[in-house]
């Protein structure tokens, strides 16, 4: 397999790193409340 083209959207570790807790946070917020997102 062959490595793909980075897109400009792409994250680097180290802001990945920082985004990470937030969004899971968010996430475990949303499945305490009960909320789905279907």
């Amino acid at each position: 397999m062959t490595a793909r083209r980075a897109y400009p959207s792409d994250l680097s570790d180290a802001r990945w790193a920082l985004i990470a807790p937030r969004l899971t946070a968010w996430r475990q917020a949303r499945t305490d409340a009960g909320v789905s997102g279907r």
